[in-house]
């Protein structure tokens, strides 16, 4: 049996939970917000597009460390703070780090609130 690895955006985050997990053949990740980790005191961004952005140079953080390339992500799960207003942008942003139709599957939902009053979660699963 291989050994669970943990894996975190910054290690400024190091005690709190693992941002993601690799075990055996996968990397799975979680509740992904546009925090800046390695700056806990930093705001988070404004708009959706730059949180987004934020939040997808995360989830590549998290892929160089596990070792695992981007066109290994099976599944994105994205939660929008403000469904209607906001998933147009997001998009936008999204097509510029995966190809639609060759990338991983998506959802994405609206909820009616995340934490640190941000307007994106991503979670993610990746094969290795």
């Amino acid at each position: 049996m291989s050994a669970i690895e943990h894996h975190f955006i910054s290690d400024a985050a190091q005690g709190a939970p693992p941002h993601a997990v690799s075990a055996g053949s996968f990397v799975m990740a979680r509740g992904i917000l546009p925090v800046r980790y390695d700056n806990p005191r930093a705001r988070i961004p404004e708009g959706i597009e730059q949180q987004a952005a934020l939040v997808f140079a995360h989830v590549q953080q998290l892929l160089t460390q596990a070792g695992v390339e981007k066109s290994r992500i099976a599944t994105i799960d994205i939660a929008l703070a403000n469904f209607s207003r906001d998933v147009e942008r997001m998009d936008r942003i999204y097509r510029t780090v995966f190809d639609v139709h060759s990338g991983p599957a998506r959802s994405c939902i609206g909820v009616s609130e995340l934490p640190e009053g941000a307007l994106i979660q991503l979670n993610f699963l990746a094969a290795r």
